[in-house]
This record gives C-alpha cells, structure tokens and sequence, in this order.
C-alpha cells in the first residue's frame, strides 16, 4: 500500500511542476530531449524537477531507434567527464592530499550524465526507462569508446542501485496479493509454475 501511495505521490508533484516549465518546441525529439536534458540538470525545484525528468523519459520512450541511440550517443559525448577538469582536480590531490582536494576530485570525475540519470529516475517509470535504455546501449555499443564507456557508468550507477542490502524477500504463498502472483506469471519464463 504504501508503495503506491508514493507513485502517486511522485506523480502528483511531476504534474504540479508541469506547469513551471514550457515544453520544447523542437520538432525533432532528440533536440527536445536535449534541451529539457540542460534544463534539468540547471538544478531547479523538486516538482518541476520531477516533471522535467518525466517529459525527458516520455520523450525517449517516443524516440525512434535512430533518436534512441541518438541520445545515449549526446549522454556519451555531450554529458562525459571534462578531461581536463579531472586532470587539474588529480595534480591538485597529489600535489595537497586532503579532504578539499579529495573532494573537487570526486567532482571531476563524476559524469554529468550520472546526476542526469539519477534526475531521470525520479520520474515515474523513470528506472525501467533506464533500465530499458541500457539494454538498448549494450545492443549498440559494439567498440565505440565513447559508448563502452557510457555502459560503464550505467553499470556502475545499477550496482549502486541494486545491490543486496536493497533486496527484500517474501514467501510467496496463498496470501500473496494477485498483483504480485499476476506479475511472476506474467514475467517467469524459466520455470513452469503449477499452481
């Protein structure tokens, strides 16, 4: 129950914050995406945060598979690590070892495209969209540097977000509710379920 109180809660406060911002009026997806994509990441409220970053996954979720990998191409080349900053930030921790330093150095070398994908899960559905967009990265990824290491940061950023302390495990028995029985017979392709 209490999960869904909270989609709709997020969801509520997406809708709010639709109305502080202007929808692009770009014809082309990807232009619109990328444009909602800088106004998100400008770091403004909570609600129209959240409303950004639905538009940006709706508008993914829209593109066609040309537009698609077009976006994780402008994540990989337009939204990576600025060598140059990190290069500065990592002379500076090892000429003055310390907390500041260590600091500014974490900064440097954090993609912007992580903060963006994190933004982006804040909408709803905005994890499946992602989760979907890595799927279609790894499809395409072949040895493009620039995309092989885009898959990196996705797969460091799941690991953050999946991990065993995240898990919860529940007998699933009689008493489950049918929402949840429905979904593992909808989505278990492995076993045969009798019963």
């Amino acid at each position: 129950m209490g999960r869904i109180w909270m989609h709709r809660a997020v969801e509520a406060i997406a809708d709010v914050g639709r109305q502080y911002f202007e929808r692009p009026s770009s014809k082309s997806p990807l232009r619109a995406a990328k444009s909602l994509c800088v106004e998100l990441l400008s770091g403004r409220g909570e609600a129209s945060g959240t409303a950004l970053a639905r538009e940006v996954v709706a508008l993914y979720e829209q593109m066609p598979d040309l537009d698609r990998l077009g976006f994780l191409g402008l994540l990989a080349e337009d939204y990576g690590i600025e060598a140059e900053g990190a290069i500065v930030a990592a002379s500076a921790y090892a000429a003055a070892p310390g907390d500041a330093t260590l600091s500014a150095l974490r900064a440097a070398v954090e993609a912007p495209h992580q903060e963006l994908l994190r933004l982006m899960n804040t909408a709803p559905g905005g994890t499946a969209a992602i989760v979907y967009m890595r799927e279609r990265l790894v499809m395409a990824k072949g040895d493009d540097p620039a995309l092989c290491a885009l898959d990196e940061e996705f797969r460091h950023l799941f690991e953050s977000w999946f991990n065993r302390g995240f898990l919860q495990f529940e007998r699933i028995e009689w008493r489950t509710p049918a929402a949840i029985l429905e979904k593992l017979i909808a989505y278990e392709a492995v076993h045969e379920i009798r019963g």
